[in-house]
């Protein structure tokens, strides 16, 4: 097994949520792995060995085998959200491209989308991402009524009989 670095198998992993997540295609095929590790070494000049990759991640217990032993799924949907998460991040602050993004954030009540928006702010130190994730925000909600609890107080919250103040009104 040629040396595989943490970096290479991150990036690997992320390419493989992208894909997943993406082209809809979960469980994925061990032949989907060994293309997109295909398109990782001509991409970044590698050979990297897809079955050793494959091991690897597997005996991390970041894929597990199902179906008929030739696909696998993440074994759970934070790893999934989270590499997702990072080839998004990575493809945008490599070509400005916010396609990806801003579909992420017009579904994001949607699937695991939300969960990828999170892990997208907290890796994020790239202002120009939150900025639009702030502001897709905005224009989705700014026609919503604002919530005030204190006109909706329940009974328990408000002033009881015997003339006390309510719980708002003690600090």
């Amino acid at each position: 097994i040629k040396k595989l670095t943490i970096d290479k198998l991150f990036v690997l992993l992320s390419m493989i949520a992208y894909h997943i997540h993406f082209h809809k295609t979960y469980p994925i095929s061990e032949s989907g792995i060994e293309s997109i590790i295909d398109t990782y070494n001509e991409d970044y000049g590698n050979d990297v060995n897809a079955s050793d990759v494959i091991d690897i991640i597997v005996n991390a217990k970041i894929l597990v085998i199902c179906g008929n032993g030739y696909d696998y799924r993440f074994s759970n949907r934070n790893y999934l959200a989270f590499f997702t998460a990072r080839e998004i991040h990575r493809k945008y602050n490599n070509d400005g491209d916010d396609s990806d993004l801003k579909q992420i954030l017009h579904l994001s009540c949607y699937d695991i989308n939300s969960d990828i928006l999170l892990f997208i702010t907290y890796i994020t130190d790239n202002n120009r991402i939150l900025r639009l994730i702030l502001d897709m925000a905005n224009s989705l909600t700014h026609s919503w009524t604002e919530y005030c609890s204190v006109a909706q107080n329940p009974l328990f919250l408000q002033s009881n009989k015997a003339g006390g103040d309510s719980l708002l009104d003690s600090e």
